[in-house]
Protein backbone atom coordinates (compact mmCIF):
# COMPACT_ATOMS: atom_id res chain seq x y z
CA UNK A 1 0.00 0.00 0.00
CA UNK A 2 1.36 3.36 -1.01
CA UNK A 3 0.38 6.59 0.77
CA UNK A 4 -1.19 9.29 -1.33
CA UNK A 5 -0.38 12.87 -0.40
CA UNK A 6 -2.14 16.12 -1.32
CA UNK A 7 -0.15 19.31 -0.92
CA UNK A 8 -1.52 21.77 1.60
CA UNK A 9 -2.97 25.01 0.28
CA UNK A 10 -3.21 28.32 2.10
CA UNK A 11 -5.27 31.43 1.56
CA UNK A 12 -3.82 34.94 1.30
CA UNK A 13 -6.54 37.55 1.89
CA UNK A 14 -6.23 41.29 1.38
CA UNK A 15 -7.71 44.08 3.51
CA UNK A 16 -7.44 47.22 1.38
CA UNK A 17 -8.50 49.58 4.21
CA UNK A 18 -11.04 51.39 2.08
CA UNK A 19 -9.25 50.93 -1.23
CA UNK A 20 -10.32 48.96 -4.29
CA UNK A 21 -11.12 45.29 -3.68
CA UNK A 22 -8.42 42.63 -4.14
CA UNK A 23 -9.49 38.98 -4.51
CA UNK A 24 -8.04 36.35 -2.17
CA UNK A 25 -5.30 34.07 -3.47
CA UNK A 26 -5.05 30.30 -2.80
CA UNK A 27 -1.42 29.21 -2.74
CA UNK A 28 0.31 25.81 -2.42
CA UNK A 29 2.55 25.17 0.56
CA UNK A 30 6.15 26.48 0.27
CA UNK A 31 5.51 28.38 -2.95
CA UNK A 32 5.93 32.08 -3.60
CA UNK A 33 2.90 34.31 -3.98
CA UNK A 34 2.65 36.55 -7.00
CA UNK A 35 1.74 40.03 -5.75
CA UNK A 36 -1.58 41.30 -7.06
CA UNK A 37 -1.97 44.61 -8.88
CA UNK A 38 -1.79 47.56 -6.48
CA UNK A 39 -5.14 48.69 -5.12
CA UNK A 40 -6.25 52.29 -5.47
CA UNK A 41 -7.77 54.71 -2.99
CA UNK A 42 -8.89 58.29 -3.58
CA UNK A 43 -6.43 60.81 -2.16
CA UNK A 44 -3.88 58.12 -1.27
CA UNK A 45 -0.81 56.48 -2.72
CA UNK A 46 -0.39 52.72 -2.13
CA UNK A 47 2.65 52.03 0.06
CA UNK A 48 2.67 48.19 0.11
CA UNK A 49 1.19 45.28 2.08
CA UNK A 50 1.76 44.57 5.75
CA UNK A 51 1.47 41.37 7.72
CA UNK A 52 0.75 42.77 11.14
CA UNK A 53 3.30 45.51 11.65
CA UNK A 54 5.81 44.17 9.15
CA UNK A 55 6.01 44.63 5.41
CA UNK A 56 5.11 41.40 3.66
CA UNK A 57 7.74 39.65 1.54
CA UNK A 58 6.05 38.03 -1.44
CA UNK A 59 9.21 35.99 -2.18
CA UNK A 60 8.89 34.09 1.11
CA UNK A 61 7.38 30.57 0.78
CA UNK A 62 3.81 30.28 2.03
CA UNK A 63 3.45 28.05 5.10
CA UNK A 64 0.14 29.25 6.53
CA UNK A 65 -2.90 31.38 5.85
CA UNK A 66 -2.04 35.08 5.72
CA UNK A 67 -4.14 38.22 6.03
CA UNK A 68 -2.45 41.26 4.53
CA UNK A 69 -3.44 44.88 5.12
CA UNK A 70 -2.83 47.69 2.64
CA UNK A 71 -0.60 50.56 3.73
CA UNK A 72 -1.41 54.02 2.40
CA UNK A 73 0.23 57.44 2.27
CA UNK A 74 -1.76 60.61 1.70
CA UNK A 75 -1.21 61.84 -1.86
CA UNK A 76 0.48 65.22 -2.20
CA UNK A 77 0.16 67.57 -5.12
CA UNK A 78 2.26 70.47 -6.39
CA UNK A 79 0.37 73.74 -6.11
CA UNK A 80 1.90 76.76 -7.86
CA UNK A 81 0.94 80.42 -7.55
CA UNK A 82 2.01 82.63 -10.48
CA UNK A 83 1.84 86.31 -11.34
CA UNK A 84 -0.22 87.58 -14.25
CA UNK A 85 2.80 87.27 -16.56
CA UNK A 86 3.45 83.67 -15.49
CA UNK A 87 6.27 84.41 -13.05
CA UNK A 88 6.25 81.79 -10.28
CA UNK A 89 5.56 83.43 -6.93
CA UNK A 90 5.31 80.36 -4.69
CA UNK A 91 5.21 76.57 -5.20
CA UNK A 92 4.64 73.89 -2.55
CA UNK A 93 3.26 70.42 -1.91
CA UNK A 94 -0.25 70.17 -0.53
CA UNK A 95 -1.89 67.00 0.86
CA UNK A 96 -5.01 65.68 -0.80
CA UNK A 97 -8.11 67.45 0.48
CA UNK A 98 -6.26 70.41 1.98
CA UNK A 99 -7.05 73.92 0.77
CA UNK A 100 -3.88 75.60 -0.56
CA UNK A 101 -2.81 78.84 1.10
CA UNK A 102 -0.63 81.52 -0.48
CA UNK A 103 1.95 82.75 2.04
CA UNK A 104 4.12 84.98 -0.15
CA UNK A 105 4.14 88.74 -0.63
CA UNK A 106 1.04 90.31 -2.14
CA UNK A 107 1.31 90.22 -5.95
CA UNK A 108 1.82 93.56 -7.69
CA UNK A 109 1.38 94.89 -11.20
CA UNK A 110 3.17 97.89 -12.72
CA UNK A 111 1.09 101.01 -13.51
CA UNK A 112 -0.15 101.51 -17.05
CA UNK A 113 -0.53 105.18 -17.87
CA UNK A 114 -2.76 106.70 -15.17
CA UNK A 115 -3.96 103.28 -14.02
CA UNK A 116 -2.59 101.39 -11.07
CA UNK A 117 -3.65 97.90 -10.09
CA UNK A 118 -4.70 96.30 -6.82
CA UNK A 119 -4.43 92.56 -6.27
CA UNK A 120 -7.91 91.09 -6.49
CA UNK A 121 -7.91 87.28 -6.26
CA UNK A 122 -6.61 84.03 -7.73
CA UNK A 123 -7.96 82.29 -10.78
CA UNK A 124 -9.31 79.67 -10.87
CA UNK A 125 -10.94 79.82 -7.47
CA UNK A 126 -8.81 78.05 -4.86
CA UNK A 127 -10.23 74.66 -3.89
CA UNK A 128 -9.20 71.62 -1.87
CA UNK A 129 -6.30 69.85 -3.58
CA UNK A 130 -7.18 66.83 -5.73
CA UNK A 131 -4.45 67.19 -8.36
CA UNK A 132 -1.53 69.43 -9.29
CA UNK A 133 -2.83 72.98 -9.73
CA UNK A 134 -1.71 76.44 -10.84
CA UNK A 135 -3.37 79.64 -9.63
CA UNK A 136 -2.85 82.98 -11.39
CA UNK A 137 -3.04 86.41 -9.73
CA UNK A 138 -5.73 88.78 -10.98
CA UNK A 139 -5.85 92.55 -10.49
CA UNK A 140 -8.44 95.31 -10.30
CA UNK A 141 -7.59 98.48 -12.30
CA UNK A 142 -7.74 101.77 -10.40
CA UNK A 143 -8.27 105.06 -12.22
CA UNK A 144 -6.06 107.67 -10.58
CA UNK A 145 -6.30 111.44 -10.84
CA UNK A 146 -3.00 112.45 -9.23
CA UNK A 147 0.38 111.21 -8.12
CA UNK A 148 3.18 112.35 -5.85
CA UNK A 149 6.46 110.75 -6.83
CA UNK A 150 5.62 107.09 -7.41
CA UNK A 151 2.49 107.14 -5.22
CA UNK A 152 -0.85 107.34 -7.01
CA UNK A 153 -4.12 108.78 -5.71
CA UNK A 154 -7.77 108.53 -6.69
CA UNK A 155 -8.42 111.85 -4.93
CA UNK A 156 -6.61 115.14 -5.54
CA UNK A 157 -7.49 116.23 -2.01
CA UNK A 158 -5.77 113.14 -0.58
CA UNK A 159 -2.70 113.72 -2.77
CA UNK A 160 -2.36 117.31 -1.53
CA UNK A 161 -3.01 116.32 2.07
CA UNK A 162 -0.44 113.50 2.11
CA UNK A 163 2.26 115.21 0.03
CA UNK A 164 5.33 116.31 1.95
CA UNK A 165 6.23 119.99 2.07
CA UNK A 166 8.09 120.92 -1.12
CA UNK A 167 6.63 118.02 -3.11
CA UNK A 168 5.02 118.15 -6.55
CA UNK A 169 1.47 116.90 -7.04
CA UNK A 170 0.93 115.84 -10.65
CA UNK A 171 -2.59 115.90 -12.05
CA UNK A 172 -3.33 112.86 -14.26
CA UNK A 173 -6.92 113.63 -15.26
CA UNK A 174 -9.59 116.32 -15.04
CA UNK A 175 -10.91 116.66 -11.49
CA UNK A 176 -14.30 117.82 -10.22
CA UNK A 177 -13.85 118.81 -6.58
CA UNK A 178 -16.22 117.76 -3.81
CA UNK A 179 -14.70 120.29 -1.42
CA UNK A 180 -12.32 123.23 -1.48
CA UNK A 181 -8.71 122.05 -1.25
CA UNK A 182 -6.80 123.89 1.49
CA UNK A 183 -3.01 124.10 1.20
CA UNK A 184 -0.83 125.05 4.18
CA UNK A 185 2.65 124.08 3.01
CA UNK A 186 5.10 124.57 0.18
CA UNK A 187 3.75 122.71 -2.82
CA UNK A 188 3.84 122.57 -6.61
CA UNK A 189 0.62 121.62 -8.38
CA UNK A 190 1.32 120.46 -11.93
CA UNK A 191 -1.94 120.54 -13.91
CA UNK A 192 -0.41 118.55 -16.77
CA UNK A 193 -2.92 119.93 -19.28
CA UNK A 194 -5.93 119.06 -17.13
CA UNK A 195 -8.66 121.04 -15.39
CA UNK A 196 -9.67 121.41 -11.76
CA UNK A 197 -13.34 122.39 -11.50
CA UNK A 198 -15.27 123.42 -8.41
CA UNK A 199 -19.04 123.86 -8.52
CA UNK A 200 -20.69 126.16 -5.97
CA UNK A 201 -17.44 126.44 -4.04
CA UNK A 202 -13.93 127.89 -4.16
CA UNK A 203 -11.41 125.55 -5.80
CA UNK A 204 -8.23 126.29 -3.84
CA UNK A 205 -7.29 128.07 -0.62
CA UNK A 206 -3.57 128.76 -0.21
CA UNK A 207 -3.64 129.33 3.53
CA UNK A 208 0.13 129.45 4.05
CA UNK A 209 3.35 128.33 2.39
CA UNK A 210 4.64 128.86 -1.14
CA UNK A 211 2.43 127.24 -3.78
CA UNK A 212 3.09 127.12 -7.51
CA UNK A 213 0.51 126.09 -10.10
CA UNK A 214 2.24 125.03 -13.31
CA UNK A 215 1.56 123.05 -16.47
CA UNK A 216 -0.96 123.98 -19.14
CA UNK A 217 -4.36 123.68 -17.55
CA UNK A 218 -7.28 125.43 -15.89
CA UNK A 219 -8.52 126.02 -12.36
CA UNK A 220 -12.17 127.07 -12.46
CA UNK A 221 -15.22 127.67 -10.30
CA UNK A 222 -18.78 127.54 -11.59
CA UNK A 223 -22.13 128.35 -10.05
CA UNK A 224 -25.20 126.21 -10.56
CA UNK A 225 -28.69 127.66 -10.87
CA UNK A 226 -30.17 128.57 -7.52
CA UNK A 227 -26.85 128.21 -5.68
CA UNK A 228 -26.06 130.51 -2.76
CA UNK A 229 -22.36 130.55 -3.66
CA UNK A 230 -21.43 134.25 -3.38
CA UNK A 231 -20.31 136.23 -6.41
CA UNK A 232 -17.86 137.95 -4.05
CA UNK A 233 -16.02 134.67 -3.57
CA UNK A 234 -13.18 133.55 -5.81
CA UNK A 235 -11.63 130.61 -7.61
CA UNK A 236 -8.47 130.80 -5.48
CA UNK A 237 -7.95 132.48 -2.11
CA UNK A 238 -4.48 133.45 -0.85
CA UNK A 239 -3.86 134.04 2.90
CA UNK A 240 -6.08 133.56 5.96
CA UNK A 241 -6.35 137.04 7.56
CA UNK A 242 -4.11 136.04 10.49
CA UNK A 243 -1.09 137.93 11.79
CA UNK A 244 1.01 134.76 11.60
CA UNK A 245 0.05 133.67 8.08
CA UNK A 246 2.40 133.96 5.14
CA UNK A 247 1.29 132.75 1.74
CA UNK A 248 2.69 133.01 -1.75
CA UNK A 249 0.95 131.78 -4.89
CA UNK A 250 2.63 131.57 -8.28
CA UNK A 251 0.37 130.96 -11.27
CA UNK A 252 2.59 129.76 -14.09
CA UNK A 253 2.38 130.47 -17.79
CA UNK A 254 -0.16 128.28 -19.53
CA UNK A 255 -2.36 128.19 -16.43
CA UNK A 256 -5.83 129.77 -16.62
CA UNK A 257 -7.89 130.75 -13.59
CA UNK A 258 -11.49 130.87 -14.75
CA UNK A 259 -14.97 131.58 -13.40
CA UNK A 260 -18.40 132.42 -14.79
CA UNK A 261 -19.46 134.52 -11.80
CA UNK A 262 -16.84 135.36 -9.15
CA UNK A 263 -13.36 136.81 -8.64
CA UNK A 264 -10.41 134.94 -10.01
CA UNK A 265 -8.06 135.36 -7.02
CA UNK A 266 -8.59 137.03 -3.64
CA UNK A 267 -5.68 138.02 -1.38
CA UNK A 268 -6.15 138.20 2.41
CA UNK A 269 -3.84 138.55 5.38
CA UNK A 270 -2.25 140.85 7.94
CA UNK A 271 1.26 139.48 8.10
CA UNK A 272 3.97 142.12 8.51
CA UNK A 273 5.90 140.25 5.82
CA UNK A 274 4.60 140.57 2.29
CA UNK A 275 2.29 137.89 1.02
CA UNK A 276 2.89 137.52 -2.67
CA UNK A 277 1.01 136.49 -5.79
CA UNK A 278 2.98 135.92 -8.99
CA UNK A 279 0.66 135.71 -11.96
CA UNK A 280 2.28 134.47 -15.14
CA UNK A 281 -0.84 132.75 -16.36
CA UNK A 282 -4.22 134.16 -17.28
CA UNK A 283 -7.35 135.06 -15.33
CA UNK A 284 -10.59 134.92 -17.31
CA UNK A 285 -13.62 135.77 -15.22
CA UNK A 286 -16.86 137.70 -15.63
CA UNK A 287 -16.01 139.73 -12.53
CA UNK A 288 -12.66 141.12 -11.48
CA UNK A 289 -9.47 139.15 -11.80
CA UNK A 290 -8.18 140.09 -8.36
CA UNK A 291 -9.41 141.50 -5.07
CA UNK A 292 -7.63 142.09 -1.76
CA UNK A 293 -8.63 142.85 1.83
CA UNK A 294 -5.64 145.11 2.59
CA UNK A 295 -3.30 147.46 0.70
CA UNK A 296 -1.53 145.72 -2.17
CA UNK A 297 1.11 146.64 -4.70
CA UNK A 298 0.55 145.29 -8.21
CA UNK A 299 3.32 145.38 -10.80
CA UNK A 300 3.81 143.81 -14.22
CA UNK A 301 7.15 143.07 -15.86
CA UNK A 302 8.41 142.19 -19.30
CA UNK A 303 10.64 139.21 -20.09
CA UNK A 304 13.75 141.24 -19.17
CA UNK A 305 12.40 142.13 -15.76
CA UNK A 306 11.51 145.70 -16.72
CA UNK A 307 8.46 147.05 -14.93
CA UNK A 308 5.62 147.82 -17.32
CA UNK A 309 2.81 148.99 -15.05
CA UNK A 310 2.38 149.44 -11.34
CA UNK A 311 -0.24 150.45 -8.81
CA UNK A 312 -0.54 150.80 -5.06
CA UNK A 313 -4.08 150.29 -3.90
CA UNK A 314 -5.39 151.27 -0.48
CA UNK A 315 -7.74 148.30 -0.63
CA UNK A 316 -10.39 147.44 1.88
CA UNK A 317 -12.30 144.19 2.09
CA UNK A 318 -13.61 143.38 -1.35
CA UNK A 319 -12.01 146.40 -3.06
CA UNK A 320 -11.18 145.59 -6.66
CA UNK A 321 -7.56 145.91 -7.72
CA UNK A 322 -7.02 146.49 -11.47
CA UNK A 323 -4.82 143.98 -13.26
CA UNK A 324 -3.03 144.39 -16.58
CA UNK A 325 -3.65 141.84 -19.32
CA UNK A 326 -1.34 138.97 -18.37
CA UNK A 327 -0.63 138.31 -22.03
CA UNK A 328 0.99 141.74 -22.31
CA UNK A 329 3.45 140.94 -19.53
CA UNK A 330 5.87 138.16 -18.77
CA UNK A 331 4.98 138.39 -15.09
CA UNK A 332 2.49 140.13 -12.84
CA UNK A 333 3.24 140.30 -9.12
CA UNK A 334 0.82 141.24 -6.36
CA UNK A 335 2.36 142.02 -2.98
CA UNK A 336 0.38 142.15 0.24
CA UNK A 337 2.12 144.95 2.13
CA UNK A 338 2.99 145.62 5.72
CA UNK A 339 1.79 148.90 7.17
CA UNK A 340 3.74 151.99 6.13
CA UNK A 341 5.20 150.49 2.94
CA UNK A 342 4.54 152.88 0.04
CA UNK A 343 6.40 151.93 -3.14
CA UNK A 344 6.59 154.60 -5.81
CA UNK A 345 6.60 153.45 -9.40
CA UNK A 346 9.09 155.01 -11.82
CA UNK A 347 7.67 157.97 -13.72
CA UNK A 348 7.99 156.04 -16.97
CA UNK A 349 5.69 153.31 -15.71
CA UNK A 350 2.07 153.44 -16.81
CA UNK A 351 -0.23 152.83 -13.82
CA UNK A 352 -2.38 149.73 -13.96
CA UNK A 353 -5.81 150.45 -15.30
CA UNK A 354 -4.58 153.27 -17.53
CA UNK A 355 -5.34 153.33 -21.21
Amino acid sequence: ITAQWQINQYTITFDTDGGSEIAAITQDYATEVTAPADPTKTGCTFAGWKNGEDAYDFTAPVTSDVKLTASWETTKYTVTFVDEDGTVLRSSEVAHGEIPTYTGETPTKAPEGTKTFAFSSWTPEIKAATADATYTATFTPIENVAKVGSTYYTSLSDAVSEAASGATVELLADVALDNTITISKDLTLDLGGHEITATDKRALWVKSGEVSIVGNGTVSATKSEGSSFADSSSVIRVGDSQETSAAKLTVGKGVTVSSDHCYGITVFGKNTDANELVLNGKVTVTGTALSASEPVYVASYDENGKMLRAAFAEANAGTEVPLSDPEEAAEVRVFFLSEGFSPVAPSSVIPLGSA
